[in-house]
């Protein structure tokens, strides 16, 4: 039972089950390096603001799972007041902590988890991103309440009242259900932001439906730990949403959710950089009471401005509101600050102007930088002179040159990674690093299926937070979204090369995978249909797209039984393996060369191969010519994409090179009805 606040009775053992990795490239490139949990926001890690609400909330053990960074994680947790060496009396919290680096989706740690056992009643299902001033005492009251009504109910999902216009109510996160008005069971559920909705029939079987579009999603759930073994059961669902959508759309499954609605306290994901700065100003606005920074560590002063140990502040300084001055960092004269958090011994030169932005610890700006609605990762240098566009993400440690101009949109990183995920040659870092820096190189993800889904779904991905514009926005917007392409086209002279640098980790482990495959199924006589299989199983385990699936299967192939670190490697020997394991594994190389696109992606992959090893170079004309002669390459997709390369610029050495070394495969492929001569010959 709950007391009088909502507050559930000490002999309550409440279970808190965190999931502290939020399964998003979002805040790439900052969360490689530090865990998405451990980002600090107004003083404090989110997951500081995570385990807070669920202490207030009576919850006495947490199950803390983690698949990024943990060491990092734990070692902040050992230092914290949440530390589980102190005496058992003393913990606020009992923490038991679950690593699974190989875990990739929500869907992939609720299997693991069911497959472990320890979750026996009744938990709560969070994230480690939750900052929240709400109680859940009388929610979970309701929860363990309903099975003696409905046996089947497992799941209790806790949204927040936000009308439209509400800050919290991003496009993300916004929901629309139908519900039963009288038991609050969900009958229908989806995401909003789509241009129609298509209610069942089923709901009109009701005496009283309530339709709820005015709601926000923190992420809190209430779950029985038969929620976990849908999961097992459903072995491709990866995320809540879609375990919703199947428990309420299948016949299979006789499950029922309920939702509760809170109108009291605040709660929210920051689940992306919109998010994140917002929750940030939030806080230090105190819309979370009583999660506000607090004394000895901060100082509080008017307009919510909080002044750190041993920070100083110039003369003709504006700290207009919403503002943190971390511990031991200075503040240049003239500068002003609105809704900005600066992280501990930063440097600000004259002049600056922050407005909704987050600072790392030691980051150091020149004189008259201004930053607008931008993350900036700890240790990052800013120099005078850089104009810095908004929505820009710097990674921890870049380092720009004075007068560079950085687009809207912008993610950078200190350490350029080549296509291989291998650190480039020294001699090259000691040279200069990049146009924009010593430390400074573009970010890039990878969208090869972009284009397609925005196509067909008409839905367009904003990494910083995710916008959803329809069919009518997209034709009014189109002008504005032109420009901004073009402005970042010019930023990343390389943008149209999808396997240049920046790769995942998620691209590396599954090309290792593929190559396991492939060089195993050389040695055993695997079946190309059993290869394709395994292929397609680590595809989706690492969510790969296309265009990664065909690069990874052609280079696998080329470099199979090849010993490419040997001094004594001839080009001779390498295209005698490659046309051996071309010939053996042809029905493999077809199956993923049926469209247009996919031989694109082989060509783009060829790319790849010989500029990571110039040996490939000497025979690639042969090697296009036997997959041309095996009909895995049509004379159309060469004489295209050797178009593209003619295009390159001067400085493609590779391209040009390339160019070159296919010249009389193209002058062949480009004679009329070649292939009927060479029949009659």
């Amino acid at each position: 039972m709950s007391d009088k606040s909502g507050q559930l009775s000490p002999e309550d053992i409440l279970t808190a089950v965190v999931l502290a990795d939020p399964y998003s490239p979002q805040f790439n490139p900052l969360t490689p390096s530090t865990p998405h949990c451990l980002l600090y926001l107004a003083g404090r890690p989110l997951l500081d603001y995570t385990l807070e609400c669920l202490l207030h909330n009576g919850v006495s053990e947490v199950i803390l799972y983690l698949s990024t960074c943990p060491t990092m994680v734990r070692s902040w947790l050992a230092d914290s007041k949440w530390s589980q060496e102190l005496p058992t009396a003393c913990r606020p919290l009992n923490i038991s902590i679950i690593v699974n680096e190989d875990c990739s989706s929500v869907g992939d740690a609720c299997r693991d988890l069911d497959e472990k056992g320890i979750v026996r009643g009744d938990f709560l299902l969070v994230s480690g991103d939750l900052v929240a001033s709400v109680r859940l005492g009388e929610v979970m009251e309701r929860h363990r309440a309903r099975p003696a009504k409905d046996k089947h109910s497992i799941m209790t999902k806790v949204y927040m009242q936000a009308q439209p216009g509400n800050c919290l109510r991003t496009r993300g996160t916004e929901v629309v259900t139908a519900c039963d008005k009288v038991t609050n069971q969900i009958l229908f559920y989806q995401r909003s932001g789509q241009a129609a909705y298509n209610f069942p029939v089923e709901l009109f079987q009701h005496d009283e439906v309530s339709v709820c579009y005015d709601l926000s999603d923190p992420g809190i759930s209430v779950c029985n730990p038969t929620v976990l073994a849908l999961f097992s059961d459903n072995f491709d669902i990866q995320d809540m949403d879609t375990l919703t959508a199947e428990i309420l759309e299948s016949d299979l499954v006789d499950s029922t959710i309920y939702m509760e609605t809170l109108v009291e306290g605040m709660a929210a994901r920051a689940s992306s950089p919109y998010m994140f700065l917002t929750l940030s100003s939030m806080v230090m606005a105190r819309w979370f009471y009583p999660m506000v920074p607090t004394s000895p560590s901060f100082k509080y002063s008017r307009n919510n401005v909080y002044y750190g140990q041993d920070c100083k502040v110039g003369k003709g300084s504006m700290l207009e509101e919403d503002v943190m001055i971390g511990h031991g960092s200075v503040v240049g004269v003239g500068c002003v600050l609105s809704q900005a958090s600066l992280g501990s011994k930063c440097v600000l030169g004259e002049d600056c102007m922050l407005s909704n932005c987050v600072l790392g610890e030691n980051v150091t700006l020149g004189k008259g930088v201004v930053l607008s609605n931008c993350i900036i990762g700890k240790g990052a240098i800013i120099p005078t002179g850089v104009k810095i566009g908004e929505k820009v993400i710097l990674g921890a440690g870049v380092e720009l040159i004075e007068g560079v101009i950085i687009p809207d949109g912008a993610r950078m990183i200190a350490e350029e990674e080549d296509d291989w995920g291998e650190d480039e040659d020294q001699d090259e870092a000691v040279t200069g690093g990049s146009e924009w820096g010593p430390k400074a190189y573009v970010y890039k993800e990878d969208d090869g299926d972009e284009e397609e889904s925005v196509a067909s779904d008409r839905v367009v991905h904003d990494t910083w937070g995710e916008v959803y514009y329809t069919e009518d926005d997209v034709s009014s917007e189109g002008s504005v979204d032109e420009d901004s392409d073009q402005e970042f086209d010019d930023f990343d002279p390389e943008s149209e090369e999808e396997t240049t640098g920046g790769e995942h980790d998620d691209v590396k482990n599954f090309r290792r995978e593929v190559m396991d495959s492939i060089a195993g199924g050389l040695d055993q006589g695997v079946t190309s249909d059993n290869l394709v299989l395994e292929i397609n199983g680590s595809k989706h385990a690492w969510n790969i797209t296309l265009s990664e699936v065909n690069q990874c299967v052609l280079y696998a192939v080329m470099t199979a039984n090849i010993a490419l670190d040997s001094a004594q490697l001839s080009s001779a020997a390498v295209l005698a393996t490659v046309m051996k394991n071309m010939t053996t594994l042809q029905q493999l190389l077809t199956k993923y060369s049926r469209s247009k696109s996919g031989q694109l992606y082989y060509l783009e992959g060829m790319e790849s191969i010989v500029a990571r090893h110039p040996i490939y170079m000497e025979i690639i004309a042969k090697v296009l010519h036997s997959l041309y002669d095996r009909e895995v390459l049509s004379d159309e997709s060469i004489l295209s994409w050797h178009k593209k390369l003619g295009a390159a610029g001067p400085t493609e050495q590779v391209q040009a090179t390339i160019c070159s070394k296919i010249k009389p495969l193209i002058a062949w492929l480009e004679q009329p009805d070649s292939d009927s001569e060479d029949e009659s010959d």
